[in-house]
């Protein structure tokens, strides 16, 4: 983006400049377009300039004396020079194959951090060594925090251990609000459900939780794990209780770490249920804590989760038909 206001600013300063060169017609009066003498007054029909000799008939005369615009041109060169330096400089940079990462303002490397690929990696790197050196504002700091933040939440982006390990050692430094460590912790946890593909109406139906922790990089999170709002095709069943549900730990420099839960829907309530694929949602309730003896929990956060289930007939024996 920027390099394109870059281009943009050079053109419009040029063409500012050409505008205010060109300058504006301050009469009519008939002028030779060879040399630009002033023919008012010249003998009507008379085909040669008295200054130059030039051919002054037909196309060969122009209208107006014109004036320069001089707030043109200054605005232009304002516009142009700076432009053109800084576009020329990165010409010059790249050609050289200069890296000049150790020298932008902290602003334009948290720009880079969108840009992606080796920029991106380069100017992040960089932020990093200046954090590490105590060099980064507080709102900078912040900025990268939450750009850490952003590609944490994304999932089909693989995770880079460093952008957590930036997370934790700022807010191990205090200077990482509490907001975005209780973010940390809350997207670090992937919640999902799943049942069997199958089910016979009137038998006990098992519902599967699982708890995974992705994507933080060497922090201990606890986890305590209920639920609420079991629905099968948004309608409301008697919550099924949990079995195994006890906190749970992810351990300090663990890449990836799970738990699973499983809880049973009586037979008797799934037996009423139409036959065919069936939609199971429920919310799973996460109560998050790091350890910090200063307050009991991060809190309390729900993920909805879904699932299907195919209904059949249920099956008798020989004996029962009897």
């Amino acid at each position: 983006m920027a390099e394109y206001l870059l281009v943009v600013a050079s053109v419009l300063g040029i063409t500012l400049i050409v505008i205010g060169l060109r300058g504006r017609r301050i009469d009519k009066h008939p002028l030779c377009a060879q040399c630009g003498f002033d023919l008012i007054g010249v003998i009507i029909g008379r085909k040669m300039c008295p200054e130059c000799g030039a051919d002054v008939s037909g196309l060969a005369i122009r209208v107006g004396h014109r004036e320069r615009r001089t707030g043109m041109l200054y605005a232009g060169t304002a516009l142009a020079a700076p432009a053109l330096l800084i576009v020329t400089s990165i010409v010059y940079v790249q050609v050289r194959g200069i890296d000049i990462t150790p020298h932008k303002p902290g602003w334009w490397l948290v720009y880079e951090l969108d840009t992606g690929g080796e920029t991106e990696a380069k100017a992040f790197a960089e932020l990093c060594r200046r954090f590490q050196k105590d060099e980064l504002s507080s709102q900078r700091i912040s900025e990268v925090a939450d750009y850490c933040l952003t590609r944490q939440a994304i999932r089909s982006i693989p995770w880079n251990r460093a952008w957590g390990s930036y997370i934790e050692t700022a807010r191990g430094a205090g200077k990482l609000s509490d907001e975005q460590w209780t973010r940390y912790a809350t997207q670090a946890f992937k919640v999902t459900m799943s049942s069997d593909r199958t089910q016979r109406i009137g038998s006990p139906l098992t519902l599967s939780i699982h708890v995974e922790r992705l994507r933080v990089t060497g922090v201990t999170f606890t986890a305590g794990v209920s639920w609420s709002n079991v629905t099968i095709d948004h309608s409301p069943l008697p919550t099924p209780a949990l079995k195994l549900a006890h906190r749970f730990e992810f351990g300090r420099g663990e890449v990836q770490s799970a738990a699973r839960y499983e809880a049973k829907v009586e037979g008797d309530i799934t037996r009423d249920l139409p036959l065919g694929q069936r939609d199971i949602a429920a919310s799973i309730i996460l109560t998050i804590d790091d350890g910090d003896k200063r307050r009991p929990t991060l809190g309390r956060y729900r993920y909805d989760v879904r699932t299907t289930c195919a209904f059949e007939p249920a099956t008798y024996s020989s004996a029962q038909t009897r």
